[in-house]
């Protein structure tokens, strides 16, 4: 009965998280305020980001007494129950009027500061980031009248000592005609050039990694962009109702690129009625909603070179017959942005060169799998990891006697979903041989198989997922081994005829 009653107490406190709290935990930094932090990743690499004290029921995220004022050095990384953790994100609204803030600075772990993330901070004057920021915009410091930018051109800047122009923030004013973007620039910030009418073109330098969202959204009159081949990413609607714009047409798609590769970024498809697409070598993004509403297109190849893929790019081509890449390495590093992203929500099966993969192996150059590629791969049935690959993220999956199992990590797996509804009997298995020998430690499938009277469930499993036998009506009884430490809400909901359940040797009905 005391363990019976301990699961519960776990299920219902739900690891002690006040009402109100937005963040895991808090640590005073080096330059003496306290901060605070959200947990974004609790496996390897482990990672956080900064963010607000409480929920923002009002206008503020914090009280007077937890507001950080001065000048405040966000810290590269964090200690939190023996897990050292990097920070890599400043959150939505992290400091949002924090008005006695006078000055950030802000690491170079750090690559992304969300929406929002300073409004408001109306004595903030020097904010100082590194050349690892990716994503940053002016929402980001909307109301900050007392920020100092630096300025080069016709254009505002946020940087460094040594290198001041490192992120374009925003242009002088919308009226301008053309625009000498710094060679030291590396991300073009989001709303940037946002509704500049009278700009004819916009040559980016090659230092530069990132456009970022609605970055020439409305420049109606912008006819030549020159793309380097350095980018890497290009945010949602960047040239959104750019109408005038000179593209470069290459099978069945058009591109913006420069005078030595004029095929950087894919665009759009030509026309909504295509059914082909070889993406170009050369391409290093799809951008978003490239080919929505394509709904005849049946085949697209995807070269090595992309390494990101925009919004909604694949929204709605659901006649998709053949999605193909080069190498498992470059599915593996592709970024997509949503799940339309990526081709393989439509098309399950994984096509390399030409060849359906079953049975996969991770290439030991493929440190990370953090873009959930391969939940869309339905017909995997063995994984090989030769090396110390984060999975975690992976989404990858495979089958073995119709039963599913996720990759947790390289050595354990979870048990997803059952293919055949129609078993009576399952016995759930200690380990599983598929290509890796992995340990199943979890449950989180059988919801409504309804024809399910017994289930054997081994000793090695520590966790039993919310839902897992609901509305499975022939369950009769269940044995829960002791080392299970974690059940989640409604694991039994609505089994009609389960009689007992037995947790360990102790039976409760």
């Amino acid at each position: 009965m005391k363990k019976l009653l301990s699961f519960i107490f776990v299920t219902m406190l739900g690891g002690q998280v006040w009402a109100g709290q937005n963040y895991d935990f808090s640590s005073v930094c080096s330059s003496g305020q306290t901060l605070y932090f959200k947990i974004t990743n609790s496996t390897e690499p482990y990672t956080v980001e900064v963010t607000y004290p409480n929920t923002l029921g009002g206008t503020y995220a914090y009280n007077e007494y937890t507001k950080p004022t001065g000048s405040v050095a966000i810290p590269e990384s964090v200690t939190y129950e023996g897990v050292n953790y990097s920070v890599t994100r400043i959150g939505k609204s992290a400091f949002r009027k924090c008005d006695y803030l006078t000055s950030i600075n802000i690491p170079s772990t750090v690559t992304s500061i969300g929406y929002e993330a300073f409004k408001g901070c109306t004595n903030l004057s020097i904010v100082t980031i590194s050349n690892s920021i990716i994503e940053i915009g002016i929402d980001e410091f909307s109301d900050c009248k007392k920020l100092n930018y630096n300025k080069y051109d016709k254009a505002y800047y946020l940087g460094n000592d040594e290198n001041p122009y490192i992120a374009l923030i925003k242009v002088e004013s919308t009226e301008i005609t053309s625009c000498d973007i710094n060679d030291n620039c590396f991300v073009i910030g989001d709303n940037a050039f946002k509704d500049c009418s009278g700009l004819t073109s916009i040559t980016i330098p090659n230092t530069v990694k990132r456009i970022g969202n609605l970055a020439f959204y409305n420049c109606c009159n912008l006819t030549s962009a020159t793309i380097p081949s350095t980018i890497s990413s290009v945010g949602t609607f960047a040239f959104q109702d750019c109408n005038n714009l000179d593209y470069n047409t290459y099978n069945n798609a058009y591109y913006l690129g420069n005078g030595d590769c004029s095929y950087v970024i894919l665009i759009a498809a030509k026309r909504d009625d295509i059914e082909s697409c070889i993406i170009h070598s050369n391409c290093r993004a799809v951008y978003s909603r490239a080919f929505f509403n394509c709904t005849n297109l049946k085949s697209v190849s995807i070269p090595n070179s992309v390494v990101e893929i925009g919004d909604d790019a694949f929204y709605n081509c659901g006649a998709l017959e053949k999605v193909e890449f080069e190498s498992i390495e470059s599915f593996c590093r592709i970024k997509y942005l949503s799940s339309y992203s990526n081709p393989m929500e439509w098309y399950h099966h994984l096509i390399i060169k030409g060849k359906e993969v079953t049975d996969l192996t991770i290439p030991e150059t493929v440190p990370i799998i953090d873009n959930g590629a391969f939940g869309y791969c339905h017909f995997l049935t063995s994984v090989t990891i030769t090396n110390d690959v984060n999975v975690t993220k992976s989404g990858l999956y495979f089958t073995k006697d119709d039963i599913k199992y996720r990759l947790l990590d390289k050595n354990t797996v979870s048990v997803i979903s059952f293919d055949n509804s129609n078993f009576v009997n399952v016995v759930i298995p200690d380990v599983v041989v598929a290509g890796n020998i992995f340990e199943v430690t979890s449950i989180n499938a059988f919801s409504y198989c309804s024809n399910l009277t017994t289930v054997i469930i081994p000793n090695s499993i520590k966790s039993i997922g919310s839902n897992s036998f609901q509305y499975c009506t022939s369950l009769t009884s269940v044995d829960i081994p002791h080392s299970v430490t974690t059940i989640g809400n409604n694991v039994f909901s609505d089994c009609n005829n389960l009689a007992s359940v037995s947790i360990g040797s102790l039976l409760q009905r």
